[in-house]
């Protein structure tokens, strides 16, 4: 049996009365005719004559009553440009700061995760005891070789958290510089 997940309706189904927040609504599941689930909503008004109809009918699947909340939407925080992470990976790869070694890593895993790097292979150079990652950027084609800075899952985390406040710091100069 299918159901695509309803949400509230804005009107009760019976007489068109708006469901506002804090009424109570009743609900009820329906078996329809082709096998999926309805959903019909009811104001308080109109409850006791749909419930007297619809007892002990085969079709009545599920019933459950509520009060209207409304829920505001959340605004999405905005995700980060890619293009940031692509410089920053560009500008602490040239750099022999183990941190900004680790920081690149971190961007690289960020730009594969978004199918903007595809990893292509890992090398190992057992008489370094390094290991590399190599990387091809989909749009241009270009190789990157990381160095595999071998992080675990914890260290990756505190990274993430770092390097998100050092872009921020990072970006937000950025801009007040244009803005000058």
């Amino acid at each position: 049996m299918d159901w695509d997940i309803q949400s509230l309706s804005k009107v009760c189904v019976q007489c068109q009365h708006p469901l506002t927040e804090g009424n109570v609504f009743h609900c009820f599941l329906v078996l329809s005719s082709e096998g999926s689930l309805e959903r019909k909503d009811f104001c308080g008004g109109c409850y006791p004559q749909m419930k007297a109809s619809w007892e002990g009918r085969p079709d009545l699947y599920s019933y459950w009553e509520g009060r209207v909340q409304r829920v505001e939407e959340m605004p999405q925080p905005k995700p980060l440009p890619y293009e940031r992470f692509e410089i920053l990976l560009r500008k602490y790869m040239v750099s022999e700061s183990d941190r900004d070694r680790k920081f690149t890593y971190i961007l690289a895993l960020l730009l594969e995760r978004k199918k903007i790097f595809v990893h292509r292979e890992s090398v190992i150079r057992e008489a370094q005891d390094k290991s590399f990652l190599v990387y091809e950027h989909l749009e241009t084609g270009e190789t990157f070789i990381l160095e595999d800075p071998r992080l675990s899952l914890n260290q990756v985390e505190e990274l993430k958290s770092e390097l998100k406040d050092l872009m921020e710091q990072e970006f937000q100069t950025v801009l007040v510089e244009k803005a000058s």
